[in-house]
């Protein structure tokens, strides 16, 4: 509870400085709230007898957003996080790109 009240203190100050700001991000990342509602990825490993499975993070959709987050964080590229709404209804000209997670299954 500490740390949640530093920032509010911190928020109280300097909350002028936050409000009606906008992100300057070129690049965007979508999080698909239908996808992460319905989407049936499996958790099931494939067993060889030959060889130990590895852990995959394929048909796991927050592993895999988390993934392309992580990449772009690495390579220090601010992007913005956007939904199914926005992808629909708001103007995304502003944006050189946006990346989807589309599943084939």
């Amino acid at each position: 509870m500490g740390a949640i009240t530093e920032m509010n203190r911190f928020l109280a100050k300097n909350g002028a400085y936050y409000q009606d700001t906008r992100s300057e991000a070129q690049v965007a990342l979508v999080w698909s709230d239908t996808s992460a509602n319905f989407y049936e990825g499996s958790d099931a490993q494939l067993i060889e007898l030959d060889r130990v499975p590895r852990r995959s993070e394929v048909g796991n959709l927050d592993g895999e957003f988390s993934g392309f987050a992580d990449a772009l964080i690495r390579a220090h590229v601010p992007f913005d996080v956007i939904d199914d709404v926005t992808l629909e209804k708001d103007n995304l000209s502003r944006y050189e790109a946006i990346l989807l997670r589309m599943s084939l299954a």
